[in-house]
């Protein structure tokens, strides 16, 4: 019995104690991301769009992204939260609709709009709400990044429960859903 042990312990210090890539497969740096990235979606022409969880969509173009939505101010960033998810509608060449999942941070929920606001305020670790908001941006351009020009509030999600029964959010950032 010693000896399968130490043939086992002898066989875990031949194998590599790291995961390599499989064969033909290219690791090349397309863009640096910003902080927070959380994630990378493509439009059908292969256009990439990068979101934060700080509130941010950027779009790549020529190298460099572009910033497309900067809602940094409204987005309650702490711990895990932030802006979580953002998906772009499948026909989003034809209507341009994008969708984004964020927290909201409190203090902009309570006072914004209001002459208590202070865009450098925020009232983290307190109640708040998620949104799911629609933006709507001029898609189909070819030489240039999209720009947004409309935005719509879809929902308001206060707790675990009703988010269930509202089908957007259950399969948020998912872009084949909407």
């Amino acid at each position: 019995m010693k000896s399968v042990y130490a043939a086992l312990i002898s066989l875990s210090f031949a194998m590599p104690l790291y995961a390599q890539f499989p064969g033909g497969y290219v690791d090349e740096l397309v863009v640096d991301t910003p902080l927070g990235t959380v994630g990378v979606t493509h439009d059908d022409n292969d256009r990439m769009y990068v979101w934060t969880a700080l509130g941010e969509v950027h779009f790549l173009l020529n190298g460099v992204l572009n910033p497309l939505v900067d809602i940094k101010e409204e987005v309650g960033r702490w711990n895990d939260l932030g802006m979580c998810g953002f998906t772009l509608h499948p026909d989003f060449l034809q209507n341009g609709y994008m969708y984004l999942y964020y927290v909201v941070d409190r203090h902009h929920l309570l006072y914004y709009g209001t002459p208590q606001y202070d865009p450098n305020a925020n009232l983290y670790l307190n109640a708040t709400i998620g949104r799911l908001t629609r933006y709507t941006a001029d898609a189909n351009t070819e030489d240039e990044a999209p720009r947004c020009h409309t935005r719509q509030g879809i929902g308001l999600f206060r707790n675990q429960a009703w988010m269930a029964k509202r089908q957007q959010i259950d399969r948020c950032g998912d872009r084949d859903f909407f």
